[in-house]
C-alpha cells in the first residue's frame, strides 16, 4: 500500500473544509425556514413497484455476483494466483453484477413507474432536477430555483446540487473515517484492514492494462451506475412503499433513506473499515435521490466519490516515483 503524500491530506481537509462550508449553509437555510422537514414537496414518484419486482432486481445482483465470479476465474491469465486471482474476479463479478442489475432495474423501472424512466430518475431535461421539482423549500422563479438565497437556472441547480453534495459528503465520510481509525488504533492496534480489490488490482504486478482498465471502469462508471438504480431507485422507493405514511410527517422517506443506507453500507463489508463512511454516503444519496427526483444527481456524487479516490491512487503512485 503506497504511503500517502502530505499535499494529499492537505487537499482532503481542504474538500473536507469545503463540505463543512456547504453543511453550515444547508442549516442556515433551514434554520431560516423555521425548521421545516427537507424533505417536504419533495417529488412522489408514483409507482406501482411490486416484492415480485424488487425480488427480480435483488436476484440479477445475486446472479451477477455469482456468475462473474465464475467468468473472472475462466477469464483470468494462467499462472494469476493468491490475492491478484481474488482481486480480478472481484472485478468481473463486480462488472457483470452492475451491467445486470442495470438492465434489470431499467426494464423493471419502465414498467413499474408512472411516467416510465423519467418518473424513475432519469428525466430527459438535463439532470431531471428541473421537471421533477415540487420543493416546498426552495422557491420557483420564472424557471429558475433559489437555493442557500441564490436564483441559479435548472441546469446549475443541477450542478449545485451535484457539487454540494459531493463536498458534504467527502465532509462527512472523511471525519466518519478518522474516528473509525482512531477507535481501531485504540481497541485493535494490531489490526490490518483489508484492501479494497480494486486497488489491490492495480498494485498487483500480475495485472495486465486491460485488468487495470477494467477495475478502474467498474469502480469509477459501473458500481455508481448499478448501485444507484438498484440501492436508491428500486429499494429506497420499495421501502417507502411499504411503510404506511403519516399525515404532514416525512418519516416514511427518513425511514427508507435509513434503512436502504444501512443495506448498502453492508453490502461492502468486505472492507469493515469503510461501512460506517459507506452508511454516511449512502444516507446523502438517499437524501439526494428524494429531494431532487433524479437518479443523474446521485450517480454523479458516486461517480465523481469513486472517481475522487482513484485519482488519489494515481497521484500518490505519481508522487512515490517522483
Amino acid at each position: 500500500m503506497l504511503h500517502k503524500p502530505p499535499i494529499l491530506d492537505a487537499l482532503d481537509y481542504l474538500l473536507m473544509a469545503g463540505g463543512a462550508v456547504v453543511l453550515i449553509a444547508a442549516a442556515w437555510r433551514w434554520r431560516r425556514g423555521g425548521w421545516r422537514d427537507p424533505l417536504r414537496g419533495s417529488p412522489i414518484r408514483a409507482n406501482k413497484l411490486t416484492p415480485i419486482m424488487l425480488w427480480c432486481c435483488l436476484m440479477a445482483y445475486v446472479a451477477g455476483s455469482g456468475g462473474g465470479w465464475w467468468l473472472g476465474e475462466r477469464l483470468a491469465p494462467a499462472g494469476m494466483t493468491g490475492t491478484t486471482l481474488d482481486a480480478w474476479q472481484g472485478v468481473v463479478a463486480a462488472s457483470v453484477t452492475q451491467v445486470l442489475v442495470v438492465a434489470t432495474c431499467l426494464a423493471v423501472a419502465s414498467r413499474a413507474f408512472r411516467a416510465g424512466l423519467s418518473g424513475f430518475g432519469f428525466g430527459r431535461d438535463g439532470l431531471g432536477v428541473k421537471s421533477h421539482r415540487r420543493d416546498a423549500g426552495a422557491t420557483q422563479v420564472a424557471g429558475a430555483t433559489r437555493i442557500l438565497g441564490c436564483t441559479v437556472s435548472g441546469t446549475w441547480t443541477a450542478f449545485a446540487w451535484i457539487a454540494g453534495g459531493l463536498l458534504a459528503a467527502l465532509c462527512c465520510t472523511g471525519v466518519v473515517v478518522l474516528v473509525v481509525q482512531c477507535m481501531i488504533r485504540l481497541v485493535w492496534p494490531g489490526y490490518q484492514p483489508p484492501e479494497h480489490g480494486v486497488f489491490t488490482m492495480l498494485e498487483s504486478a500480475q495485472a495486465t492494462r486491460i485488468m487495470r482498465f477494467a477495475a478502474i471502469a467498474s469502480a469509477a462508471i459501473l458500481a455508481p451506475l448499478g448501485e444507484e438504480c438498484l440501492f436508491r431507485g428500486i429499494v429506497q422507493t420499495s421501502i417507502k412503499k411499504i411503510v404506511p405514511p403519516r399525515p404532514g410527517s416525512m418519516y416514511h422517506r427518513w425511514l427508507a433513506i435509513a434503512a436502504t443506507a444501512g443495506i448498502f453500507g453492508l453490502m461492502h463489508a468486505g472492507t469493515p473499515q469503510f461501512v460506517p463512511a459507506l452508511v454516511v454516503l449512502g444516507v446523502l444519496l438517499g437524501y439526494l435521490y428524494e429531494r431532487t427526483g433524479s437518479l443523474w444527481t446521485p450517480i454523479a456524487v458516486h461517480l465523481l466519490f469513486n472517481a475522487k479516490s482513484l485519482l488519489w491512487y494515481h497521484l500518490q503512485e505519481y508522487l512515490a516515483g517522483s
